[in-house]
């Protein structure tokens, strides 16, 4: 697999501007789910909300201002990711839960399969079927058709089958499954804002470390001192995924 080889990997550009507006929560122990806004309209989507207390508590100010939520984008069905579906669903009468459709997901008004199409405002969701973690699992692809090409860079919602420097576990997958997951990812813009559902880096980073320290050591310091600060790790994005997750470069 050349394993063994030295390289300088770099650290991720995560300083682009993506096709709409991003902001991370933290829930739970470790788990993110984000809230997407698109510039234009301010429609607004959550992408998988494991705790609805935690999810508002974070939202307090901007629910007080008017703020709403019309859309819950469901990756799979494990509880830490649409934990917070049906209370969420209480507190925005109208929002809307698109989730895979390959499995049970609470609250679900529509379902999504391997590259179904729905707008966010003005943006365009593709939905990639990536099973292995689940069977059913779901990734979201955001894009924009913006002429201002600052404005066009896509985002990535992998859910539990892509970290920055690993993969998700395969609960109800085989390798197979998991590397083709990988070869979908791949093709995707190497610009592609990617954001995970969990903070695994650090122990992502030290298996990388362990094969090859020299690569790795100064994106591992980075992202320690990151976790020190409470700073998220995410995004990372398809191109770094690329010069340095093993699992990415299989195959």
């Amino acid at each position: 697999l050349g394993l063994a080889r030295t390289i300088s990997y770099r650290v991720p550009d995560v300083n682009m501007k993506g096709c709409a507006d991003v902001r991370i929560l933290p829930v739970l122990s470790d788990n993110y789910c984000y809230v997407i806004t698109d510039r234009r309209t301010n429609t607004s989507a959550l992408v998988d909300p494991g705790c609805a207390t935690s999810v508002k508590d974070a939202l307090v100010d901007s629910i007080d201002q008017g703020a709403n939520i019309d859309y819950i984008l469901s990756t799979h069905k494990h509880d830490d990711h649409v934990g917070g579906n049906n209370e969420l669903k209480a507190t925005f009468p109208h929002v809307k839960v698109y989730g895979t459709g390959y499995e049970s997901i609470p609250g679900r008004d529509v379902s999504v399969r391997d590259g179904d199409t729905f707008s966010l405002g003005d943006l365009h969701v593709r939905v990639i079927h990536t099973p292995c973690h689940t069977k059913g699992h779901v990734c979201f692809y955001v894009t924009s058709e913006s002429m201002d090409m600052e404005d066009t860079v896509p985002l990535l919602f992998s859910g539990d089958t892509l970290f920055v420097g690993g993969c998700g576990r395969f609960f109800e997958g085989t390798p197979e499954d998991m590397l083709d997951n990988m070869d979908i990812f791949s093709n995707l813009d190497t610009r592609t804002l990617v954001y995970c559902g969990h903070e695994y880096t650090l122990s992502n980073l030290k298996f990388l470390m362990a094969i090859n320290p020299t690569a790795v050591e100064n994106y591992y310091q980075r992202a320690l001192e990151m976790r020190n600060r409470g700073i998220p790790t995410v995004p990372t994005t398809i191109g770094a995924e690329l010069e340095y997750n093993l699992f990415m470069g299989v195959g």
